[in-house]
């Protein structure tokens, strides 16, 4: 019987270890500042958005990753359905806004920085700063408003692609390079 708990213990540690690459579910820190520009003598809100996700993956480096923020409103239900929202996320909430990006490449247990701007009509900055909460009045009489931390219920972060590298590989390719 000791053999066979040792042979299904390897088994298992080999297949923890060579198993598929965590995919970052969680952003870090995110964080939103709003200003007001002028571009053809018509006013431009634009958003800076910066978050982190992390590789949690010990062995392999996440490369060439595309996702989607979406900016949306807190769930208020605790029922079936929002329990089945969580684990498809954007059924049956649109979201307010949502903004793809691309991050070229993270290492293991390294957090990887989205860090965008996007330009907005007024119409369209108007559920986005209530949903952030931020006072519309202010932020038309001093042109830009102060940077907000994003609370994680207003955001889903969407994973649509990415490749996943074994470091090890990685690092032997990157000594052939210096050495051609």
């Amino acid at each position: 019987m000791t053999r066979y708990t040792f042979f299904l213990g390897v088994v298992l540690a080999s297949t923890l270890f060579t198993g598929c690459a965590k995919v970052p579910d969680t952003l870090h820190s995110p964080a939103v500042k709003i200003s007001i520009d002028i571009v053809d003598n018509k006013e431009i809100y634009t958003l800076k958005f910066t978050g982190g996700i992390k590789n949690e993956n010990s062995g392999y480096v996440l490369k060439n990753i595309r996702g989607t923020v979406v900016f949306k409103e807190a769930e208020k239900s605790s029922g079936l359905f929002s329990r089945i929202k969580k684990l498809v996320p954007f059924i049956g909430q649109p979201g307010v806004s949502a903004i793809p990006f691309e991050i070229g490449i993270i290492p293991p247990f390294e957090m990887g920085i989205i860090d965008f701007e996007k330009g907005f009509t007024e119409k369209e900055i108007i559920p986005l700063a209530d949903l952030l909460m931020i006072n519309r009045d202010e932020l038309v009489k001093n042109r830009v408003a102060d940077e907000v931390n994003v609370d994680g219920k207003n955001l889903s972060l969407s994973i649509d692609s990415f490749s996943k590298v074994n470091i090890l590989n990685l690092l032997k390719e990157k000594v052939h390079e210096q050495k051609k």
